[in-house]
């Protein structure tokens, strides 16, 4: 073991609370809507009006007259918004910017309801019976808060607070959960408030007392501890606390807040270890001419028990109606909880039919004799839509009574054998096939067999593939357009690939002319050829079916192991760990919402695998904390008895630090995140799976840095971190940078590379990036690097990394594409990486791509000589690979490689797998 040494810009390591596992006591059953109102407008101030309320340029509140005519248009604001939340059916209101919109910072609240007599007296004097109107109304109320306090200009001592650009700004403080809760304090003792939008819940960082900065004075800031949220919960347990930012261990304590770009699988994630967690979403941030479409999106969220915000303003007025019929349409347990007597009084009793019909849903959840008998006759006489819910809340209870019911009504005719079908289809279960097959054979009714196709469709199972497929063809020629369209839908809801002959031969048939679009898209589904030319075209799937056959690769048949959706188009960027021999995986990746781009939102998950990678859990979220952009870039190292997890949080594209999270008990709890770079104004990005421990237990991390300056692309520049004490301090090797080469065109070693053109090198931007190291058998590093010139530089260290020598082009040709190195147990080096395509090569053309080939090769003598390669992925074009990892199984020799694959260069992408054979390759 190497006696620690610290560099200049090691970082000591903050010890924080665990964010997993924490006893979880909040506790908010009531999850109706939540009315927003917002008074003003960070920015639109005037001398008469200079909080700014109602944007109103001629109110002048210094006149006895202007405070006469606020206070006459807040009692308007509030009675109308009383009505307007109650027929909605909300529990409450919260008020963004009680205090106005003086604060000369865009889209920020004070948050501190305290100073609302010293900064907005005009508003101080109508605020109370303001709130009152919504007390007397039976209706909850709620302010913004922050963790900052409010400091104002000094006229006698203007250098004091010089950040201040007005009248008073924020001021970070030492103790910001008891700033907290004395702002709610307040608020409760006032106005009755118990909800809080917690904004901005960041503080600066501090070691030993200290704040730490960033060069230039600017404090380094955290996001606020699960124990401080904790301290909050504990001294106000009976109000309802959002924070903007979450962290796992928050839904302890409080809610979260979440918009439509990040909605994700809702609080799913937190709900496993956390049953009542759940978010506060804002959906006014939804572009307008997505409100009409989100129906499903209300009503999954209030099934999940999520609770939903809406602008209280005539511009909004249409939301608040979607969200009263998606109420109405998906009441979950959160709206009234229920035992089964009281649902069954209220199913014999009422006559109203939303009752009826929440009552019907909510007794699917209860697998009991007397909520099967209580469903049934609703299911087999009902008209009025209530037994299809029937028939579906049957299928949930999936008793062998309830089965048996539904089997045997499918087989008849009408309404009952409709409502038995959906029923079938929610059930899930593999007894529900034939059943639904066998109505496909027999009955003549339209409605039940849509019904039927449906089911199966629904069921995934592949077992309905055949006569779904021979149901395809005898439609052909028929005026039956709606079993034909459903037909095609259960086929690319199954996704079995013997169906993509029979929806090619459908593309061809005039009778399918306007299902075109859809088939296409099906066959895209199974497939996975998002990219064929005309795919509206069937010889062009039957020349894409034919293509030739790729270069030989000794790997298995590729493994989709979490394949991109319309929810979650990119998973990339992997890493993996066997616990112990033979033992538990676990599998980390980025998984990306929004397009899938670099820079749109994606959270670290992680599943695991007990059988050797063959099968998955579910992924689940991990607590990285959530960047303002996103967090990428896994890698696993084992230090003890504990399981490092570094990663990239990248806050924007010149903002981002590395960081890590620990686990003791194989990833069932994790630590909060902290830093492993140290403060400054460079950002630090790492590729995934390159942590690294060496033989004398030295952690090795290698990533790149940007700048910050306004040109950063052109100023990478790659580095190594390495600890010696667990990770608990980390000194840095000299930073490897490239500067323009005044004799050569374009960048330094461009001319050294034969098979680039002089212009275009002399164009692009020299970029060393990504790089990847290995330790080699005498102890030594070696380092690759992705480059913009054709091939991999690289670099050796023969100290363990603290200093390297000057990275120079290799022999290895590549894409602009990241290489990969890993050491196996028996000593051999192995490389994964992009090769030119041999076009690429013959043109003398800048090797960029959507990198169609990914190949393995091994070294036995560290690096010095590569054997011939191993294809891993080749498709003929269809996708490109990219940005692998790899495991080799401890007991078998096994080596599991995953990457992504995409039509692009990057997104959007599938997460796949192929397996190396163990022992020599």
């Amino acid at each position: 073991m190497r006696t620690p040494q610290l560099s200049a810009i090691a970082v000591v390591l903050i010890s924080c609370a665990c964010g997993y596992g924490a006893e979880a006591t909040f506790d908010w059953p009531d999850r109706r809507p939540i009315g927003a109102i917002f008074l003003a407008t960070s920015g639109k101030e005037w001398p008469k009006n200079p909080r700014g309320y109602f944007n109103d340029p001629e109110m002048d509140v210094a006149t006895d007259a202007g405070k006469a005519l606020l206070r006459q248009r807040m009692t308007k604001l509030a009675q109308d918004t009383a009505a307007h939340v109650k027929d909605v059916g909300g529990q409450g209101i919260i008020v963004w910017d009680i205090e106005g919109g003086e604060m000369p910072h865009a889209v920020t609240y004070l948050g501190d309801p305290r100073i609302l007599p010293k900064v907005a007296p005009e508003m101080d004097a109508v605020a109370d019976e303001f709130f009152k109107v919504f007390l007397d109304a039976g209706l909850r109320t709620g302010v913004c808060i922050r963790p900052s306090s409010i400091v104002f200009k000094d006229p006698q001592d203007p250098a004091k607070y010089p950040w201040i650009k007005g009248r008073y700004g924020h001021l970070d403080n030492d103790d910001p959960a008891g700033v907290l809760i004395d702002k709610v304090s307040y608020a409760k003792k006032r106005w009755g408030c118990t909800i809080f939008y917690m904004d901005t819940n960041y503080t600066p960082l501090r070691v030993n007392g200290q704040m730490v900065r960033k060069p230039g004075g600017a404090p380094e800031f955290r996001m606020l501890s699960s124990d401080e949220i904790r301290a909050l919960h504990q001294k106000h347990p009976d109000v309802l606390v959002f924070p903007e930012f979450q962290q796992h261990g928050y839904f302890a304590s409080s809610s979260g807040y979440g918009e439509y770009h990040s909605v994700g699988d809702f609080s799913a994630e937190a709900r496993k270890e956390y049953p009542k967690a759940f978010r506060v979403w804002m959906p006014r941030l939804m572009p307008d001419d997505v409100y009409a479409r989100w129906d499903d999106f209300l009503e999954r969220g209030i099934r999940a028990g999520e609770v939903f915000l809406f602008e209280c303003a005539p511009s909004r007025d249409g939301f608040g109606p979607l969200l009263k019929n998606a109420h109405a349409d998906a009441r979950s347990e959160w709206a009234a909880p229920a035992e089964l007597p009281a649902l069954l009084d209220a199913l014999a009793k009422s006559t109203d039919w939303p009752e009826r019909r929440r009552a019907i849903e909510a007794l699917g959840k209860h697998a009991d004799a007397s909520a099967t008998a209580a469903l049934l006759p609703i299911m087999k006489t009902s008209t009025d839509g209530l037994e299809l819910f029937a028939g579906r809340a049957l299928g949930r209870q999936g008793t062998p009574a309830a089965m048996d019911a539904l089997k045997a009504t499918v087989a008849g005719k009408g309404r009952p054998a409709v409502a038995a079908a959906v029923g079938l289809g929610a059930s899930g279960r593999a007894e529900a096939v034939k059943p639904l097959l066998d109505v496909l054979k027999s009955s003549r009714e339209p409605d039940v067999r849509w019904a039927a196709i449906d089911a199966l469709g629904e069921l995934k199972s592949a077992e309905a593939t055949g006569a779904l497929c021979d149901l395809l063809k005898s439609l052909q020629g028929t005026p039956a357009e709606r079993s034909r369209q459903k037909t095609v839908a259960a086929l690319a809801a199954i996704g079995d690939q013997r169906a993509v002959e029979p929806l090619v031969e459908a593309l061809g048939h005039e009778s399918y002319a306007k299902l075109r679009p859809q088939i296409a898209s099906a066959l895209q589904r199974i497939t996975g050829a998002v990219d064929t030319p005309n795919p509206q075209n069937p010889e062009s799937w039957r020349r894409w079916l034919t293509r030739p056959a790729g270069p030989k690769t000794e790997a298995s048949p590729m493994q989709i192991i979490a394949p991109r959706t319309e929810q979650y188009p990119r998973h990339s960027g992997p890493a993996a760990i066997e616990l112990t021999p033979g033992g538990r995986i676990l599998l980390a990746y980025a998984r990306y919402s929004g397009q899938g781009q670099d820079g749109d939102p994606c959270r670290l998950v992680m599943m695991h695998s007990d059988d050797g990678g063959r099968t998955w859990s579910d992924a689940r979220e991990l607590p990285t904390g959530v960047a303002r952009m996103n967090v990428f870039g896994p890698g696993f190292v084992k230090v003890g008895d504990r399981l490092h997890l570094y990663f990239c949080f990248r806050n924007a594209g010149n903002d981002s630090a590395i960081k890590v999270i620990q686990t003791a008990d194989g990833g069932a709890t994790w630590t909060e995140p902290r830093n492993v770079t140290p403060p400054s104004q460079t950002s630090f990005t790492m590729c995934n799976d390159r942590a690294v421990m060496l033989k004398d237990g030295r952690i090795v991390l290698a990533f790149h840095t940007l700048s910050g300056r306004p040109d950063p692309a052109k100023d990478l520049g790659t580095v190594v971190a390495y600890s010696d004490d667990q990770g608990r301090t980390w000194g840095f090797a000299p930073k490897m940078e490239f500067t323009r080469d005044p004799a050569v065109r374009g960048y330094a070693y461009a001319a050294v590379l034969p098979h680039q053109s002089d212009d275009r090198a002399a164009t692009l931007p020299f970029k060393l990036h990504e790089p990847t190291v290995a330790e080699l058998s005498d102890g030594s590093l070696l380092m690759l690097t992705r480059s913009t010139r054709g091939r991999y530089f690289t670099a050796r260290s023969r100290d363990g990394g603290t200093n390297w020598s000057q990275l120079v082009p290799s022999e290895i040709k590549a894409q602009t594409a990241p290489p990969y190195l890993k050491r196996l147990r028996d000593g051999r080096l192995m490389l994964i990486w992009n090769p030119p395509t041999p076009e690429q090569e013959a043109k003398n053309h800048y090797p960029t791509s959507k990198r169609p080939t990914l190949q393995v090769a091994f070294s036995g003598d560290d690096g010095k000589t590569w054997g011939p390669p191993t294809v891993i992925g080749h498709d003929g074009g269809v996708h490109g690979f990219c940005y692998p990892a790899a495991l080799e199984l401890a007991r078998t020799g096994e080596i599991l490689v995953f990457f992504s694959r995409t039509p692009e260069i990057m997104y959007p992408c599938d997460l796949v797998c192929v397996r190396l054979p163990g022992g020599k390759t």
